[in-house]
């Protein structure tokens, strides 16, 4: 958020200066930077706030790969196999999240009853829980696995931002970071 911010005071005193040297520079470069592909790409996903990212902040919390995807990270739009109903189907990734509620991606497994636990903490009101796989094959198969790994758990925020991310085994981990951001009692204020 503060780069979006720096970002855009930076354009804005750019724009509204009054010194010729700026203006002049402005009026003849502009229109050929904003004109190559790269920086309209660049600055598209940046106004959209699509290219903003999270890792550093306080809630999101990577305990080992499980892939490129981190804690921090924005949800890809990447096919991705899903029980429904009892089956497997494919499905876009952002089609399973809920801008209401945070979501808990169990990746290459069933969630077990540990997993199922930790999700049940103190936040469980607020969870989804469902399990992905990859797509049967191709392209999307690699691409799901070059992101999600083999194995691990994500807690997806509404927002669409992974929360907290861990390889394998990481249902301790998301057991304490659960009690951590979400209050068990009306008056409990995460710290």
């Amino acid at each position: 958020m503060r780069d979006v911010l720096f970002t855009t005071e930076n354009l804005t005193e750019m724009v509204g200066s009054e010194r010729p040297l700026v203006r002049g520079l402005f009026n003849h470069l502009m229109p050929l930077v904003g004109s190559a592909g790269f920086v309209q790409a660049n600055a598209t996903a940046r106004m959209s706030q699509v290219a903003l990212g999270y890792r550093g902040s306080p809630m999101s919390e990577s305990h080992g790969p499980a892939g490129h995807l981190h804690a921090g990270d924005r949800a890809p739009p990447i096919r991705v196999r899903t029980k429904q109903a009892g089956r497997w189907v494919e499905r876009i990734l952002l089609e399973l999240l809920n801008p209401s509620r945070w979501t808990l991606l169990v990746v290459g497994q069933e969630p077990d009853a540990e997993t199922d636990h930790a999700a049940c903490g103190p936040g469980r009101d607020l969870i989804d829980v469902r399990a992905i796989a990859e797509p049967e094959a191709g392209d999307d198969a690699a691409e799901f696995t070059t992101v999600f790994g083999r194995h691990g758990v994500l807690l997806m925020r509404p927002d669409g931002y992974v929360g907290f991310a861990s390889g394998k085994g990481g249902a301790h981990n998301l057991s304490r970071y659960a009690k951590r951001w979400f209050a068990t009692e009306a008056g409990d204020v995460p710290s």
